[in-house]
């Protein structure tokens, strides 16, 4: 379900307006705070779950589309992942890519991903 209401979010609102959005009714207020392996293996089967439904759901999710709805779901139980968008140049094509980190920790791409494109300066964490 978050899948869906992504892509249609980001393209109804835009980027800011839509990530604002997800901050607003992910909160997790009240639920308790995991300890840090907890965490990671929260967000791992969070993830497996995500990725699950790329899978078997309608259409094709792009970047963008994936890691936002990832990042909303480990914000839905407390967890501090970091949206990080990056770019690259090869010969005359500009490339962007979105993915999602947990204390340095690729989540929902190859560990090596930093290499392969220019983070933005800093992670989009909440407001």
């Amino acid at each position: 379900m978050f899948l869906p209401l992504t892509k249609v979010g980001l393209r109804m609102m835009g980027f800011r307006r839509w990530k604002q959005l997800i901050e607003h009714f992910s909160s997790a207020r009240g639920k308790g705070i995991l300890e840090p392996a907890s965490q990671l293996e929260m967000a791992e089967r969070i993830t497996r779950a995500a990725h699950s439904a790329e899978r078997h759901g309608l259409g094709t999710p792009n970047c963008l589309e994936r890691s936002l709805t990832l990042w909303w779901l480990l914000r839905r139980e407390a967890i501090d992942g970091e949206l990080h968008i990056g770019a690259r140049k090869i010969e005359s094509r500009f490339e962007a890519h979105a993915w999602v980190e947990l204390r340095g920790l690729v989540l929902n791409d190859n560990m090596d991903v930093c290499k392969h494109y220019a983070r933005f300066d800093a992670p989009i964490a909440a407001e």
